[in-house]
């Protein structure tokens, strides 16, 4: 009976109970109309805002008491991470939310999330390309030793506010991208320095609870002179050349892509605003623009706003006019897979990229347009169309 209420709440329920049933239908109207929940999650935050902003102007004297009356780790969390990110979210371009839930249904690269692999997968990371493997993994020690005496231990370890925002602030950073399926070692970056200043915090505290000046001392030129031989022995020993070279093919396209790529920065010459529609993970926008910088070429013009796969023509065709009318580019690269193209089989492409086929067939159908360049290229199973607008 209560969630009955909380879901029809206009006979007896309160004005919040009602405003939040409203959210929830609307969040129920995304998913029926397979629309990005995080457009209702957005609306949700301005309702939310604007509620705040009126009682704040209305009682100033009680926002402030309530805000006095939080604990000390609210407010600190509050303060520094809560209201940055709320006023963030805030943002009508991009709506972050729904950015957000769209990252978050990507592409799943990594172990099973509920094995030993996914959840040691980050600290492998840390101690491979973050840290030399000894001293990667006594920092590790040291950060796990501080969240688990802040989480166990709790109100016992006189952790002070700062320290507490900080070990939040590592804890969250390294626990998101756990148990997201989408792993690789970059996306640790923004929780390594979180990682070092809690590793750094226990081992200050460590040495200050040593019982004699002296012995401080010496421990601590002991562990300074053995950090700063190990940051020379291992600069020394590391052969940079070598890491680069065993990266390159896990972030570079294969070379069989050049002679499309020369091939759209010839055919482009002379245009003042060119535009790409059909890229994807291999051959990807920013590298269409990244060759046609290399050639002098003009800026590329924003891309085509994606739309579901299975509209109607009428409706590809409304989407094409709206962005040919917004961003007037005067030639559509246009990268098309051939038949045979193993492209057609991944999955990836397929679930990211295989809705930008209906755009290009709408260009193909659009009297308005004509194409001025086509070449197939087998060895990469792709066909490059160059569209150039009719004058009118």
């Amino acid at each position: 009976m209560r969630a009955a209420r909380r879901l029809w709440p206009w006979r007896q329920g309160s004005r919040s109970s009602k405003v939040i049933a409203v959210l929830l239908y609307l969040a129920a109207l995304c998913v029926l109309l397979k629309v990005n929940v995080g457009y209702a999650i957005y609306v949700a935050l301005l309702v939310a805002t604007f509620v705040l902003v009126r009682r704040a102007w209305r009682d100033p004297a009680g926002i402030r008491t309530a805000w006095r009356g939080l604990p000390v780790a609210v407010r600190a969390v509050t303060a520094t991470l809560i209201l940055p990110l709320w006023c963030w979210f805030l943002s009508p371009l991009p709506v972050h939310p729904k950015e957000i839930l769209a990252f978050l249904r990507n592409r799943d690269t990594g172990p099973p999330l509920a094995s030993l692999a996914s959840i040691l997968y980050y600290p492998r990371a840390f101690v491979h390309d973050y840290a030399p493997a000894g001293l990667g993994v006594a920092i590790l020690a040291l950060f796990a030793l501080a969240l688990l005496g802040w989480i166990v231990l709790g109100r016992r370890v006189s952790f002070g506010e700062p320290e507490q925002v900080l070990l939040l602030a590592a804890g969250i950073s390294i626990l998101l991208p756990t148990f997201h399926p989408y792993k690789e070692p970059r996306f640790l970056a923004t929780a390594v320095p979180f990682i070092l200043l809690a590793a750094a915090m226990l081992a200050s505290r460590l040495a200050h609870a040593l019982p004699l000046p002296r012995v401080r001392a010496v421990v601590g030129a002991v562990v300074c002179g053995a950090l700063a031989a190990g940051i020379v022995e291992t600069a020394r020993a590391s052969d940079l050349p070598a890491r680069l070279a065993e990266d390159y093919p896990l972030y570079s396209a294969d070379p069989a892509y050049r002679q499309p790529l020369d091939f759209i920065a010839m055919a482009s010459q002379g245009a003042e605003r060119p535009a790409v529609i059909g890229s994807f993970n291999e051959l990807s926008e920013n590298l269409i623009r990244c060759r046609l910088a290399q050639a002098g070429g003009p800026e590329v013009a924003k891309p085509l706003g994606r739309f579901r796969a299975d509209l109607p023509p009428f409706a590809v065709q409304k989407e094409l006019r709206d962005w040919l009318r917004d961003e007037r580019p005067d030639r559509v690269v246009s990268l098309r897979p051939l038949p045979e193209s193993p492209l057609m089989q991944s999955s990836d492409y397929r679930t990211y990229n295989a809705w930008q086929l209906a755009a290009i067939a709408g260009l193909e159908a659009d009297a308005g347009m004509k194409v001025t360049a086509r070449q197939s290229f087998p060895e990469t199973g792709i066909e490059v169309l160059i569209f150039a607008p009719l004058p009118r």
